[in-house]
């Protein structure tokens, strides 16, 4: 609105978007800003990832940088690894900039701000990968045929990220890909030797 600042803005679209978190289905796990836009007025959870999405979406609307996150540490430095119930295994949240400080946020677990211990700020190519990569984790035990090339192209366009590759890994896995499912998980490994998912 007119006259607001640009903080009184972003407390005002944080509101809105964490009043949608919640603990979400299975296919509500890797969701576009349009579609966790669409879900607002159904009773169902939306994810870290959606409500991300849709929060950097809505700040950019107003012209107010924003980026997607993803959380290394959380608050007390335990390392964001997977949730074995759902199979999200990468956690996300916004960074806004406020006047000329960066602010971390999490709509999904309400806080304003958050300080995670450990983040990576990822650009779009790299916020666009991880989704991706979400995407395809989402259909491993469904149809891990469909998340096959989604995970591939994942793991080209963000070759750093561990969790493109697992999810790269455990589609392969699935389709008894095995010798490229190892490959797979030995980048994972490289890349990440200390998390826990990378010896599954």
């Amino acid at each position: 609105a007119e006259g607001c600042s640009v903080r009184e803005k972003v407390k005002a679209i944080y509101v809105g978007v964490s009043r949608l978190a919640g603990r979400s289905r299975p296919e509500n796990t890797a969701l576009t800003a349009q579609q966790a836009f669409e879900l607002r007025s159904k009773r169902t959870g939306i994810s870290c990832a959606g409500c991300t999405h849709l929060f950097v979406a809505l700040c950019r609307a107003t012209k107010i940088d924003a980026w997607v996150v993803e959380v290394v540490e959380d608050v007390g430095g335990k390392r964001v690894t997977s949730d074995q119930d759902t199979k999200v295994i990468a956690q996300v949240c916004p960074m806004v900039r406020l006047d000329r400080d960066l602010f971390l946020v999490d709509p999904t677990y309400d806080l304003f701000p958050a300080a995670y211990r450990k983040i990576t700020v990822l650009d779009d190519v790299q916020a666009t990968a991880l989704h991706m990569a979400s995407k395809a984790q989402s259909l491993v035990d469904t149809n891990p045929t469909a998340g096959l090339p989604v995970a591939q192209v994942a793991a080209k366009l963000y070759p750093e990220s561990f969790f493109a590759h697992f999810a790269l890994a455990t589609c392969l896995d699935r389709l008894d890909r095995r010798p490229l499912a190892k490959k797979e998980a030995e980048i994972c490994l490289t890349i990440d030797p200390n998390s826990p998912l990378a010896h599954i």
